[in-house]
């Protein structure tokens, strides 16, 4: 799955960078299908894992996006 993603982004900007976030559908042949290609922002179900824990994954990127030093 991560190939037929990876081969998507690069035949649309060969030179993308950042989040993308895909869905995905498997054919009656088991092939994998794109149906949906959002980039530049994280997937709604993200903010379910940042309750579970201490890190919240679209601060963190910021946060190494803006070379900000870690919070103590």
């Amino acid at each position: 799955m991560v190939a037929v993603c990876t081969a998507a982004i690069r035949a649309i900007a060969p030179r993308a960078s950042g989040t993308f976030n895909f869905d995905l559908r498997e054919s009656t042949r088991g092939e994998p299908c794109i149906t949906e290609i959002n980039a530049g922002r994280f997937p709604s179900g993200t903010i379910i894992f940042d309750l579970t824990g201490r890190v919240n994954l679209a601060a963190t990127f910021v946060r190494v996006a803006s070379t900000s030093p870690s919070p103590a």
